[in-house]
């Protein structure tokens, strides 16, 4: 039941309340990378973003030349935080991969093991209006395409325990 990405392929998430975060968050999901992404590209998994700031994203999850990374917007727009792992994603692999904002912290999973953690500051999340975006940011010229295989995307309005990734990249 996975959804095979590549150019051309995304899902649009309409704007909803509950996608207003402003602090702690999670966002989840299993990844399967493939390869045709262009060096250097930051190729989207979870995007919020906002095509009045020229598609600056208000938080996200990102394949980017090949690691993971996460990134928000803060609410003073001058400033966005970001988290980014020293290791690529292993290609044509089932991976599970997360970001959590705790508090003061960015903090990255691969397969509920850590592999990044970056101090953000206690900086609220600058808010959008506008859709999010599953595997592009549309509001991004040009678009950057994610090819990878994506399965059970999940955004929470908490951060998640280290022992509740762990048992997410179990399931």
């Amino acid at each position: 039941s996975a959804l095979s990405l590549s150019a051309g392929n995304y899902i649009e998430v309409p704007h909803s309340g509950a996608l207003s975060l402003s602090q702690d968050f999670t966002i989840a999901a299993w990844i399967k990378p493939s390869p045709g992404a262009a060096p250097g590209a930051f190729s989207t998994i979870f995007e919020k973003s906002d095509p009045e700031r020229g598609g600056h994203s208000r938080y996200g999850l990102w394949r980017q030349d090949g690691r993971l990374s996460a990134c928000f917007e803060a609410a003073d727009n001058r400033r966005q935080p970001c988290a980014t792992s020293s290791q690529t994603l292993a290609l044509d692999t089932w991976q599970h991969v997360a970001a959590v904002r705790w508090e003061r912290r960015l903090i990255l999973y691969v397969d509920g093991a850590e592999v990044a953690n970056s101090f953000v500051g206690l900086h609220e999340i600058s808010q959008s209006r506008y859709s999010a975006f599953i595997g592009t940011d549309l509001y991004q010229e040009p678009a950057e395409w994610l090819h990878a295989a994506l399965d059970d995307v999940r955004i929470y309005n908490r951060a998640l325990e280290p022992d509740e990734i762990a048992a997410l990249a179990e399931s």
